[in-house]
């Protein structure tokens, strides 16, 4: 089946009409990491934004980047498959930083994929703070060898959560 993924969104909170989302698409990724294409979409006056990529039939990837005036936000590298439809939520805070929801056909994946990282990201930070205060005596192993379990049961935790919604 050769058909294309649609994004579509809409930016919450204060935009301006400079603001901008830039997504990158690599259609060949995972076959042969092919050079990706960017479109820079602008919300309306409402926020709301759109794009339809080109049609697929493998996964492929994208890169999704918020910049407004106060700061760029990243969010990248999910898999999206032929005939995805994803919402991507973009909500701003005063300071500029802004957070990501995505909801739709296969916005489930890109959610799971989402929470994934976040809890990569912590236990990384988690691991280098416990690796700063050094490994003088058993305690610290144990304490580092907690990090690790609370990690890998909240990564399990939330993959449980999202068993029966992600598509195969």
């Amino acid at each position: 089946d050769l058909s294309g993924v649609e994004l579509y969104g809409k930016v919450e909170g204060k935009h301006y009409a400079a603001d901008s989302i830039l997504v990158s698409f690599w259609k060949d990724f995972i076959y042969n990491h092919t050079g990706s294409t960017s479109y820079v979409l602008y919300p309306d006056k409402s926020g709301n934004f759109d794009v339809k990529l080109p049609a697929i039939s493998k996964p492929g990837v994208i890169q999704v980047s918020y910049i407004n005036e106060k700061a760029q936000n990243y969010w990248g590298n999910y898999y999206v498959e032929a005939g995805d439809k994803i919402f991507i939520g973009i909500k701003n805070n005063a300071n500029g930083e802004s957070a990501i929801r995505f909801s739709g056909r296969g916005g489930e994946n890109l959610a799971c994929s989402q929470l994934l990282k976040i809890a990569k990201d912590d236990l990384r930070k988690n691991r280098l703070a416990a690796a700063k205060a050094g490994f003088e005596n058993i305690d610290h192993v144990k304490y580092l060898y907690k990090l690790f379990s609370a990690g890998r049961a909240k990564m399990n935790e939330i993959l449980f959560s999202y068993k029966t919604r992600l598509s195969p």
